[in-house]
């Protein structure tokens, strides 16, 4: 296990972070999907129905929907250092553009708040 200080080491020593976490049929996403875009690490990605709702594929991160795929992927990206660099650098503007801890917070509450009242409301 690597935590705290180390992992953020680890991911800004990095050119491009693997997340291969999703279960088929799965939706979601956790804070790695925002984590390490905001470390300026490219993240290399399985897919989640919501990313396209914060990312643009390709752009933002890049994604892969099986294991040829992966690979066929970062063959590519290992040939192109200034996309791994394009790609790692717009993701890192997107986070700190619009997914900072404190926006995600005002977000999240918002919508609490809004369950809340409409459950209050029945």
């Amino acid at each position: 296990n690597i935590v705290g200080n180390e992992l953020n080491t680890l991911f800004n020593e990095t050119h491009i972070a693997l997340n291969a976490s999703r279960m088929q049929g799965s939706s979601g996403l956790n804070m790695r999907f925002f984590e390490v875009p905001a470390s300026g690490t490219l993240f290399l990605t399985d897919n989640a129905p919501e990313l396209t709702e914060h990312f643009k594929p390709d752009t933002d991160l890049v994604l892969f929907k099986d294991t040829d795929e992966l690979q066929t992927k970062l063959k590519w990206l290992l040939n192109q250092p200034d996309l791994i660099s394009f790609i790692a650098e717009t993701g890192h503007k997107l986070i700190l553009d619009n997914h900072q801890y404190s926006e995600i917070a005002k977000l999240f509450t918002a919508q609490f708040l809004d369950i809340n009242n409409s459950r209050s409301n029945q």
